[in-house]
């Protein structure tokens, strides 16, 4: 995913405010609509290292990811990688979070809204 570190890069490089993580996923009906998706693990080890890069700026998944159990994979593992907000978490992750004893709240905003939220509420 050399794409992604050379914008992970070059974002870093400007000290953005926030940073909403999407994911490529493939639309019935559009030329890429055949086109596989990124892997959850893929997804999350970019979550990763942009948390790495950047570790006091809020980050979030944002609403643009594959649906279904891929979603759900993608949601725990981004968790683990660090992401200070998730747009239309997977029930799977709210349970893993629950589980894990994360200290969240849901937020009817954009995604990256939500970010600049959860970083507020976890400087308090």
């Amino acid at each position: 995913m050399k794409g992604e570190l050379d914008a992970l890069k070059l974002i870093a490089s400007v000290n953005p405010s926030a940073i909403v993580i999407i994911a490529f996923m493939p639309i019935f009906g559009t030329a890429m609509a055949e086109i596989k998706p990124p892997k959850p693990t893929e997804i999350a080890r970019v979550i990763a290292t942009a948390r790495i890069m950047l570790p006091r700026t809020p980050l979030a998944l944002g609403c643009v990811r594959p649906k279904g159990k891929h979603r759900a994979e993608t949601d725990i593992l981004a968790l683990k990688a660090g992401v200070d907000a998730i747009a239309f978490p997977h029930e799977e992750a709210i349970g893993y979070a629950k589980a894990q004893q994360y200290e969240f709240n849901f937020s009817p905003y954009c995604c990256a809204q939500i970010c600049i939220d959860a970083f507020r509420n976890s400087s308090k």
